[in-house]
């Protein structure tokens, strides 16, 4: 346990060793209070912080969306709960599609990501607030697929494909009045940059040493390397000039969306 950290905070619960075969991960907690509230603007450039937050109004609008627009029977409970997955978690497209029940242990409080890339198993622990939205939503789903395997099922219960979840994505984005140019593509991997951004400027304001933590979240995202985590910081160069020198020799890697990753 990090000395003053505790469950449900910025991270605590860390695994006792790795007998199961698990990495040891602490608990990220999501950026926010609220899954709909005001948080940062992270675009592949730059993370900036605006007080009203594009995703408070693509989740608002995702919320409105699907009850407009119909689709496959469990469209309006998936797409809000999988978006608010990749956005809480970090996680990466693939693994929110590829996600069995019997991967989830929300009584547990925590989900598995087994098969990841580079075929790294891990254990996310999940905040209080995320536990009791997904479990709502599992009771939902369950009543429109009740022997599903994917904990976000497609339309006929197999696994949520992902054309799917960029061609929504999009729709809601535009639908939202959000601005799309043509140098950046919202994308809905872009979640996965904002929760690395959001939590190192978290700890930076609660005045953490950004350098010990790091190797946290670059296990919690599944990183192979800390220099694709130390990239996330190079998005953040007003907060952290002091830290330049330690990503000088990383200032070329640039998470690609390669094929895996959606």
């Amino acid at each position: 346990m990090l000395p003053g950290v505790k469950r449900g905070t910025v991270a605590g619960s860390l695994l006792s060793g790795n007998s199961d075969g698990f990495l040891a991960v602490p608990v990220i907690k999501t950026y926010i209070s609220s899954m709909t509230d005001t948080v940062s603007s992270v675009t592949k450039q730059k993370c900036t912080c605006s007080q009203k937050s594009k995703y408070s109004f693509f989740f608002k609008e995702c919320d409105s969306f699907v009850l407009r627009y119909g689709g496959y029977p469990g469209r309006r409970y998936v797409l809000p709960a999988l978006y608010r997955f990749l956005y809480c978690c970090g996680a990466r497209c693939i693994e929110a599609r590829s996600l069995k029940c019997t991967e989830v242990h929300l009584n547990q409080g925590y989900i598995d990501i087994l098969g990841g890339k580079a075929l790294r198993d891990r254990r996310l622990f999940l905040s209080d607030e995320l536990i009791k939205y997904l479990k709502e939503y599992d009771a939902r789903i369950s009543k429109v697929f009740p022997d599903r395997e994917y904990f976000f099922p497609g339309g006929y219960g197999g696994m949520y494909s992902s054309s799917a979840i960029s061609s929504n994505f999009r729709n809601i984005w535009l639908s939202a009045g959000l601005k799309r140019d043509g140098k950046v593509k919202p994308r809905a991997y872009d979640f996965r940059h904002h929760f690395a951004c959001a939590n190192i400027m978290r700890w930076s304001e609660e005045g953490k040493d950004i350098h010990a933590m790091l190797p946290y979240l670059m296990r919690y995202m599944g990183h192979s390397s800390i220099e694709s985590t130390y990239y996330y910081i190079h998005l953040i160069p007003d907060y952290f000039s002091k830290y330049r020198m330690l990503t000088a020799s990383s200032a070329d890697v640039i998470p690609e969306v390669d094929e895996y990753e959606v």
